[in-house]
């Protein structure tokens, strides 16, 4: 088999916008195992029953949140064999500005409101002509997701040491309110829904 063969085979294509600024903004990703093996449970009566490993999946995203100041996972869904998450990424530079939204605003419980606040600092930020226009690469979201990946995988690489990722992510840019509560819903009801999802491979 030719190396070009082999490339065309295995590669994934990014989908990435190079003009984009991924250190802040909303994005639905999907991260799927290698070979849509199931290693995170199973569904049942609509509703997913996480194993060990799906659990090890579940406090990582939770610890993620914990350990990076400028993320928040709005809604995530551990399924089988993939993960569908919104994440929310703040670029530190306009925290001020963001604190500043946060004291003259309330929250909105429908929308939870960081989409709406951080909106006039993100468009600011993406729309700058300035040299440094892109955030800090290891706050961005290539690196978030790359981290959270390898904490995964190192944990339940003790329990099956054969686990494995694909290569690289699915990856949506929210710009409206309208999508980012479509894809909330869609994430919600992935379980009842998985059959409609061309992640969810049958064993």
């Amino acid at each position: 088999m030719s190396k070009d063969v082999y490339q065309n085979k295995y590669r994934v294509e990014s989908t990435r916008l190079p003009w984009w600024d991924y250190s802040s903004g909303d994005y639905f990703i999907t991260i799927c195992t290698r070979e849509f093996i199931h290693y995170f449970g199973e569904v049942v009566d609509d509703k997913i029953k996480l194993n060990s490993c799906g659990n090890i999946v579940h406090q990582q995203i939770i610890d993620t949140m914990k350990m990076r100041k400028n993320v928040i996972i709005d809604t995530f869904i551990v399924m089988p064999n993939h993960i569908h998450m919104i994440i929310c990424i703040s670029d530190p530079r306009k925290w001020i500005c963001r604190d500043a939204l946060h004291a003259s605003h309330k929250w909105n419980e429908k929308w939870n409101t960081y989409n709406q606040k951080w909106a006039t600092c993100n468009v600011a930020l993406h729309n700058r002509g300035d040299g440094n226009k892109f955030g800090p690469q290891k706050n961005n979201l290539a690196s978030i997701v790359r981290g959270l990946k390898s904490s995964i995988a190192s944990k339940i690489k003790n329990i099956v040491p054969e686990f494995a990722w694909q290569s690289s992510f699915y990856e949506c840019i929210i710009k409206t309110n309208y999508s980012f509560q479509n894809i909330r819903e869609y994430i919600e009801n992935n379980p009842m829904n998985r059959k409609k999802d061309r992640n969810n491979v049958p064993l």
